[in-house]
């Protein structure tokens, strides 16, 4: 694994100087566990978290009718995942305002502490959901792969499949994992998983999706298979450093203990 220092995120880092995100992990089910205590239900909470980071340019108050309970929300996060998302200020004045307006690049700081709280909320509403669909898949990001090979990997079925090439690859091992979770593991290149959704309702079975990805894209993806009623499930990157961000490929990586803990049974 590369050392501490090289590993930096463009606007989020859950590793910060540690070898692994352990202790985000950990933070972020304790901050959940902490406002469940006020709230009806983990799908209203997970409710007023969408609908309070959707547009940064819209006041609250016009987002959602309790303005006060999404403040209360921000107010307990945000100083717990300040020093998760340090860069992210900084890296917004560097934008003009073109790119500004690109939901991914110009996700504010607030955004990333709500988003932090939704995929593990979206997790924990739909994880009995996942874990029972009768076909399962997981699209990976192709940042994930070992840039020091030529990559192997071929379209198969539904997109693209890892070919194992390199033992050190990430999405050889992550494919492994998922594999022993009877999960197709799939390198989203153009997939169509709507698609696929509606011929498996065809014929009467569930569809179950797991997204890894960083954060603005994840949220992307958990909300589109939300509006379809499809059982997704969100891993993030350990920080955003594809060419989106960093204008170049770097190495990622992802916490293998909170993604085996996710897929578990409770």
């Amino acid at each position: 694994m590369m050392s501490d220092i090289e590993f930096k995120g463009k606007t989020y880092n859950l590793r910060l100087n540690e070898a692994y995100s352990d202790a985000f992990f950990c933070k972020v089910k304790e901050l959940i566990d902490h406002l469940l205590l006020n709230a009806e239900s983990e799908n209203k909470l997970l409710e007023l978290v969408i609908s309070a980071s959707k547009n940064k340019r819209v006041p609250l108050k016009y987002l959602i009718p309790d303005t006060s309970a999404a403040l209360e929300v921000i107010r307990i996060i945000s100083p717990e995942f300040n020093k998760y998302t340090l860069k992210t200020k900084n890296y917004l004045k560097t934008l003009g305002w073109k790119k500004l307006r690109d939901f991914r690049l110009g996700t504010t700081e607030t955004q990333y502490h709500l988003y932090m709280i939704e995929v593990e909320l979206t997790n924990r509403v739909n994880k009995s959901a996942f874990i029972q669909a009768d076909r399962k898949i997981a699209l990976l990001p192709h940042c994930l792969r070992d840039f020091s090979v030529n990559c192997k990997a071929t379209k198969e079925g539904f997109d693209v499949v890892c070919k194992h090439c390199s033992k050190k690859c990430m999405i050889n091992r992550i494919s492994k994992i998922l594999a022993v979770f009877s999960i197709e593991p799939y390198i989203w290149k153009g997939g169509d998983f709507s698609k696929l959704n509606k011929e498996m309702l065809r014929d009467n079975k569930s569809l179950g999706v797991l997204g890894i990805a960083c954060y603005p894209e994840l949220v992307q993806g958990l909300r589109t298979c939300r509006k379809h009623n499809i059982a997704v499930l969100g891993q993030p990157l350990d920080a955003n450093r594809c060419s989106r961000w960093m204008g170049d490929f770097y190495e990622n990586t992802i916490n293998f203990k909170a993604l085996k803990s996710l897929l578990l049974a409770d």
